[in-house]
């Protein structure tokens, strides 16, 4: 056998240790790179105000909504961020009253921002549009409308370099018709149609264009099965109707959002023909007739409305808001529901603070979504608490929530001064008692919150856990026999601040705590 000589060694770990060294900083950058994948989520909250809409753009997105001034008067402004969700610029527009900005679309040279103001025009609430540049810098802003009240919802580029909008009005009939004004390029009026029976509601929210005219979602109190119901209208390119379909039940229904895909249409409305009475997200899918294929309703106990829905690579998207998965009794938080593409819920997500807050748009990224509406910032001050309405933004993961429960107390038990006793109808604790928590995925967890309210709005903490074990003394002075008391957990989890939230009723007696 040979030998290897000392000068060859020496040779070789010379030249194994820049190898080593490569090696160590290709693992290195991997292991970073993999790490800013999983912390690319982000929250981030702006100007008081409410966004309504959100549009992608080449160098990060841009939002439209009404900004909150300190007399409450409402003004539409256009907000643009980074990718990152850092603001870069932000513009109001508006007047001495209420002026809204509902959808915003890119044009050649600029942005387009439709929605109503009370401000200008005629009277009431007009039609409003407002042309500005890349920077938000207006060029041109026109009304429509008569004496009475107009409320526009939605505008688009149509394919003839001009404009379609759609909404509301009261100018023709005091409860309301569907209202559609078609515009040239520069803003100016080509025609206007209404749709409906006099004496009766109508409106509408959303309008695509089709190969040979147009599709218009909204409500109607003229047709359907009594109350309101959802109204599809087909029109031509000059606003003749060509048929109109309705869909609906037994109570309310109404449509927010109008999505096309392959072989038809989602309408995404709101429905209170539900077994609990409470209003739950209606999803219809129609073929290209306007027949309906097949229905899906989402909801628990409480609330659930939802405003913008879009396609994702395996189903859909949908944007909205919810009470029933919320840290609060009777308020709401921002909920993003996937499905897939037969309706099918695949996972749920919320995000929000104690107060209200309300999810309005979402877009898709390549594994991601982007999320805009309002979150309630929440103030301490002198016992009390101020509460202002935030423009929000999250970019949040493509991947199912964590799931949270009250370990301790269990629901139907009784506990003695922190024992488990035996099981009952109701949740019953003589003393003091100690919270547990358990969650399905702890080191996503940024921190766990735990309130103890009487079904009034608890807008502080008892208190708040940031490593496990989330556990909590309860040892205060209490008596609650005839009305329950409410512990609600909400685990906040993720860079994008979602949370999972687990509730129990508990009567309880505890006149000296032991402390």
């Amino acid at each position: 056998m040979g030998t290897v000589s000392m000068k060859s060694s020496m040779k070789l770990i010379s030249l194994g240790i820049p190898v080593l060294i490569l090696l160590s900083t290709l693992a290195m950058n991997h292991l970073h790179c993999a790490g800013e994948k999983e912390s690319k989520e982000w929250s981030k909250t702006y100007m008081a105000g409410v966004a309504e809409d959100i549009l992608k753009t080449r160098d990060g997105y841009l939002l439209t909504g009404y900004y909150i001034g300190k007399d409450y008067d409402f003004d539409a402004f256009l907000l643009k961020i980074d990718k990152e969700g850092n603001e870069i610029w932000n513009k109001t527009y508006g007047g001495c009253k209420e002026d809204i900005g509902y959808k915003i679309i890119e044009v050649e040279d600029g942005y387009i921002v439709g929605g109503y103001t009370e401000s200008y025009g005629n009277g009431g609430a007009d039609f409003w549009i407002i042309k500005v540049d890349k920077d938000g810098r207006e060029i041109w802003n026109k009304t429509y409308g008569g004496k009475r009240s107009d409320f526009g919802k939605d505008i688009i580029k149509t394919s003839d370099d001009g404009y379609i909008m759609v909404g509301e009005t009261e100018t023709f009939d005091l409860r309301g018709d569907v209202w559609v004004v078609k515009l040239d390029s520069q803003g100016n009026e080509v025609w206007n149609r209404t749709y409906g029976t006099w004496g009766k509601s109508e409106g509408a929210s959303r309008i695509l264009e089709t190969e040979d005219g147009y599709i218009v979602s909204g409500f109607t109190s003229s047709y359907g099965n009594g109350g309101w119901d959802i109204w599809l209208i087909k029109i031509d390119r000059e606003g003749n109707e060509i048929w109109n379909k309705t869909y609906g039940y037994w109570d309310m229904e109404w449509s927010y959002d109008l999505l096309k895909v392959s072989d038809g249409y989602l309408i995404m409305g709101e429905t209170t023909s539900t077994p609990t009475g409470w209003n739950d997200i209606l999803l219809i899918k129609v073929d290209k007739n306007g027949k309906e294929v097949w229905s899906r309703r989402y909801g628990e106990k409480g609330v659930e409305i939802g405003h913008d829905i879009k396609e994702t690579k395996d189903g859909f998207i949908i944007a909205g808001t919810t009470d029933s998965y919320t840290l609060s009794v009777g308020i709401f938080d921002i909920w993003l529901l996937k499905i897939d593409k037969e309706g099918n819920e695949i996972w749920n997500k919320t995000f929000g603070s104690r107060g209200t807050d309300w999810g309005r748009g979402v877009i898709c990224e390549e594994d991601s979504y982007i999320v805009a509406g309002a979150i309630t910032k929440i103030i301490p001050r002198d016992g009390n608490v101020k509460r202002e309405f935030r423009v929000w933004v999250a970019r949040c993961s493509d991947s199912p929530p964590i799931s949270v429960k009250i370990e301790k107390p269990k629901e139907g038990y009784l506990y003695i001064f922190d024992r488990e006793i035996l099981p009952l109808g109701k949740t019953f604790i003589i003393g003091g008692i100690t919270i547990k928590v358990a969650a399905s995925n702890e080191s996503l967890i940024k921190r766990v919150e735990i309130y103890v309210s009487d079904r009034t709005y608890e807008y502080i903490p008892k208190t708040v856990i940031y490593e496990p074990p989330y556990e909590w003394k309860w040892n205060e002075r209490a008596l609650y026999l005839a009305n329950p008391e409410v512990i609600i957990v909400g685990a906040y989890y993720g860079d994008a601040e979602a949370v999972a939230v687990d509730k129990v009723l508990v009567y309880i007696i505890n006149l000296f705590p032991d402390g």
